[in-house]
């Protein structure tokens, strides 16, 4: 990749249903082609879109790599699906907890920065 203007977004969630460790694959783009990460967990097996930690992804590993590859992109949560599981008085609340679990993510990562 000699284009300087090609860069990549990793979807966390559709690398771990293809078998692949999503933490690989951002060591392996690097810090200058990794623009964006797309930030939903699932069981593996289907693509449910939901949060961080209520899947199977090794959170601890991507949030390595996005330390050691000192990320300075964008993490965008993609979990859309995670709130059809709540009713609508209930909706705000989960809101909250979904920018919380973006807030936990980003602080993880900054406190693991070599």
């Amino acid at each position: 990749f000699r284009d300087s203007h090609l860069v990549a977004c990793v979807d966390v969630g559709h690398a771990c249903l293809l078998g692949d460790r999503p933490g690989e694959i951002i060591r392996a783009l690097g810090h200058d082609r990794l623009h964006a990460v797309h930030i939903h967990d699932n069981d593996a097996m289907s693509d449910t879109h939901t949060l961080p930690y209520l899947g199977k992804t090794d959170w601890e590993d991507v949030t390595q790599a996005l330390a050691d590859i000192d990320y300075d992109g964008v993490l965008t949560l993609e979990s859309f699906q995670f709130y059809s599981h709540f009713p609508d008085d209930y909706l705000q609340t989960a809101a909250k907890w979904q920018h919380d679990m973006a807030e936990y993510l980003a602080n993880k990562v900054e406190h693991k920065r070599i």
